[in-house]
């Protein structure tokens, strides 16, 4: 339904009367809100397992921290906008969607026989997108146009996940899981903002968007093999619990402490909001 809708806009765009065609470089960045459930969920199981060891082992204690959750944004894009209609524009675009949780912010001192010691699990997520996307422009005045706009494309996205500990007084972390795998899926973009025509050349705008896109099929990035990033349920048998893991595999992970495997995805549809300037050359 959606590639037909934006397909229909784009059929409807090419019926238009003529007009005087012009080429606008439209530059936008702002802030976003995404959900990442798969991701989050690894995150507390993750915090969990740190809690439940301290709680297990006799001399060790948990003093402080908990874990934040990845939802918030950065969201940059540049977009050809080809204007041939009053009415009516296409466009060609790609950006970066970038959303991360630090080592400070996952962090949790647990002390152990050797003193106070930070437990870390950042991640960072890192989207691509390329967007063909159709424009209905209504204006208000000679200086300002209210605009719908209906895209679709591709997002190519990577994802680091990171594990690691080190004594409180030290710098440098032992990294007990370092992953880094890419992805790919489609992407779905419906918004909707205002013009606001400053010089002859110079546009201002505000646009606020909703992204629909889900990244599946990871693999690893950067080593000579092709293992495929999966989720699923690990058995701890020191802890006595199941936990919500990603792991790079060869082959599709099996055994008695191994429950729900799937290939992993990572959810990266949301809401933004961007402010910009347009510029006709």
């Amino acid at each position: 339904m959606k590639k037909v809708s934006v397909l229909i806009a784009l059929f409807w765009l090419t019926q238009l009367p003529a007009y005087p065609a012009d080429f606008y470089l439209k530059l936008g960045a702002g802030l976003g809100h995404m959900n990442f459930p798969n991701l989050n969920r690894v995150l507390n199981d993750w915090e969990k397992r740190q809690v439940l060891e301290a709680q297990t082992r006799n001399t060790w204690s948990y003093i402080s921290g908990e874990t934040g959750a990845l939802h918030s944004s950065f969201d940059l894009e540049g977009e050809l906008i080809l204007n041939f209609h009053r009415n009516g524009a296409v466009s060609f675009s790609s950006g970066v969607v970038y959303t991360d949780i630090s080592a400070e912010k996952t962090n949790l001192v647990i002390e152990r026989n050797l003193g106070p010691f930070d437990n870390i699990h950042p991640f960072k997520v890192s989207g691509f997108p390329f967007i063909v996307s159709a424009y209905f422009k209504l204006p208000l005045n000679p200086e300002t146009q209210l605009f719908l706009r209906a895209g679709a494309g591709i997002m190519t996205a990577r994802l680091v996940e990171q594990s690691g500990f080190k004594k409180a007084e030290n710098t440098k972390y032992v990294l007990e899981l370092e992953q880094n795998s890419l992805g790919t899926g489609p992407v779905y973009l419906g918004s909707t903002g205002a013009f606001y025509q400053i010089t002859t050349g110079t546009t201002i705008f505000i646009e606020g968007a909703y992204r629909n896109s889900r990244i599946k099929n990871f693999t690893a990035s950067g080593q000579e093999n092709d293992a495929v990033l999966y989720i699923y349920n690990k058995y701890y048998s020191d802890l006595d619990t199941w936990s919500k893991v990603l792991r790079l595999h060869d082959n599709k992970p099996e055994g008695d402490d191994i429950a729900s495997v799937e290939k992993a995805s990572v959810d990266l549809s949301g809401f933004s909001l961007k402010l910009g300037v347009m510029i006709r050359f």
